[in-house]
């Protein structure tokens, strides 16, 4: 089978979120059974783009992404055009697609014979403006339970559920210190006010706020300020590795905002039999499962705090929740391979009516 994914968002190491590493797993898996995977993707603009692409290629992170499949780039404006220009050139048995762009390429691979999959990755469905066409050979893949049931209530499709492809060999920290608080992608919609309302009821204990790629300046340089008053704090960069993130922490907090989809952060915490202490939002409590504790988003600091020492303070507390959040990661449906597998069992019948009405 041969593969092309094509998006108008950018891609690793541009982008770095649950959505690109997803998709770096599952082409990854897919080349692994031996079928032939393209990646035709947005550049981020000017020297920003250039520089993150220079920084990845020295600090090692993403080597080697393209040694099992190759990514294009081009403009988001040319994207479109690159798309068509694969589609000739590497001949493709179906596309996949996400986010950002994906109503217009999916109509394009749809006028071309092409069957297509439409991975929905977000409960927001920010690039929905009603142009997905209704056609039988599109397929549509949600990453949760929750999302599923969006979908339905969306578009009227019954969509197929593939959980986040998580590989776990990537996420497991060999040795643990666990002694920090961890917060990842501190940012309003995930709960940044609430983590350092608790950060400073909690001057007793450490914290340790993970950036994302993509922090906006004035996040940064709020954050920074942030530092001065909260000695118990650290602000740590980007990586590309969390085993070293994980290997110090004793419980993760996930105040989110918005409705996740299914926050795989959740999962890479479980792994390492982290409790969790989370909000109870969209596909939140699809993905904690009984590895930690879920408070409304809305609750008051005090909340936040009473739940982590409850963790934190009683190693009791903390060993029990350490091993149904191991039970929880390795659920046999959160298995990557599992789940690639499942994506070629519901691809090949779309790729194999395209090749029978081909047929003279």
């Amino acid at each position: 089978m041969r593969v092309l994914f094509a998006t108008l968002r950018p891609y690793l190491p541009e982008s770095v979120s649950g959505a690109e590493l997803c998709t770096d797993t599952l082409l990854t898996g897919l080349v692994e059974r031996q079928h032939a995977c393209e990646l035709v993707t947005a550049r981020e603009p000017g020297l920003r783009g250039r520089f993150q692409r220079a920084r990845a290629r020295l600090s090692g992170r993403f080597g080697p992404l393209n040694n099992s499949y190759v990514v294009f780039r081009a403009p988001e404006a040319e994207v479109l055009a690159l798309f068509e220009e694969r589609v000739h050139r590497f001949a493709p048995d179906i596309v996949i697609t996400h986010l950002k762009g994906s109503e217009a390429i999916t109509a394009r691979a749809l006028q071309r014979g092409l069957p297509v999959a439409v991975m929905v990755r977000d409960a927001q469905f920010e690039w929905d403006t009603g142009g997905l066409p209704r056609d039988p050979r599109l397929l549509m893949c949600a990453n949760s339970h929750y999302v599923a049931s969006r979908v339905r209530e969306r578009f009227g499709i019954e969509p197929q559920i593939l959980l986040p492809l998580i590989r776990k060999e990537r996420f497991r920290a060999p040795r643990r210190r666990a002694d920090f608080v961890t917060f990842v992608n501190p940012i309003g919609v995930k709960g940044l006010k609430v983590a350092l309302g608790v950060a400073r009821e909690m001057p007793h204990r450490h914290f340790q706020f993970v950036e994302n790629w993509d922090l906006p300046r004035y996040i940064r340089a709020h954050l920074a300020s942030c530092l001065t008053s909260l000695p118990n704090l650290e602000l740590l960069v980007p990586r590309h590795d969390m085993r070293p993130i994980y290997g110090r922490t004793a419980a993760l907090l996930t105040p989110s905002q918005w409705q996740e989809s299914f926050p795989r952060v959740v999962i890479e915490a479980h792994l390492n039999g982290i409790p969790v202490v989370a909000s109870d939002v969209g596909g939140m409590r699809e993905a904690l499962g009984e590895g930690g504790i879920l408070l409304p988003h809305d609750a008051p600091i005090p909340d936040w705090v009473e739940a982590l020492e409850a963790i934190l303070s009683s190693p009791q507390e903390q060993a029990r929740l350490a091993e149904l959040a191991l039970r929880n990661a390795n659920r046999p449906e959160l298995d990557s391979d599992n789940i690639v597998d499942q994506f070629v069992a519901l691809a090949a019948p779309l790729v194999a009516a395209r090749s029978l009405s081909r047929r003279p």
